[in-house]
């Protein structure tokens, strides 16, 4: 296979390394947005569930020896530990999710690299045999004129 058919194809492989590098990246940022979503909402609702509880406290404060009323404040108090551990799971996965696509992402930076530096000694490896290639043609050239001319003397 001629040589500048094997760098065309080190230079697709190059191509193809750098277009999943790219779309690696934006998968990574897009980790890093869910998760700073997840932690956003996570905390917003921890804020918030201090307050309703807070509320609901001060508004069954008195009525706490009412069991109905209790039993409905402890509901209601539950439910917003059960929303809160739903949203701290949430945030736990995305941290996950977010951990692996900086693996892949690191992947396939390394791989981009290993294909860019493949691609550029095959390169320099095929530089240098048009070089020598265009010097043998040169050293050809010199002896075919001095054998032209050492025959062109001899003939009258």
């Amino acid at each position: 296979m001629p040589l500048t058919a094997l760098a065309k194809i080190k230079q697709r492989r190059l191509e193809r390394a750098e277009r999943e590098a790219r779309s690696q990246l934006a998968r990574l940022q897009a980790a890093e947005q869910a998760e700073a979503e997840a932690i956003d909402a996570h905390l917003a609702f921890q804020r918030g569930s201090r307050e309703e509880q807070q509320r609901l406290f001060a508004a069954h404060v008195g009525q706490l020896i009412d069991c109905r009323a209790l039993e409905h404040w402890r509901r209601q108090v539950g439910l917003l530990g059960e929303r809160e551990a739903s949203l701290h799971g949430q945030v736990f996965a995305c941290e996950k999710a977010l951990a692996r696509q900086n693996t892949a992402h690191q992947q396939a930076q390394a791989q981009l690299a290993q294909t860019r530096q493949k691609r550029d000694s095959f390169v320099q490896l095929r530089d240098e045999a048009h070089q020598r290639a265009t010097r043998l043609a040169e050293c050809r050239q010199e002896l075919e004129l001095e054998e032209h001319c050492s025959h062109g003397g001899l003939q009258p």
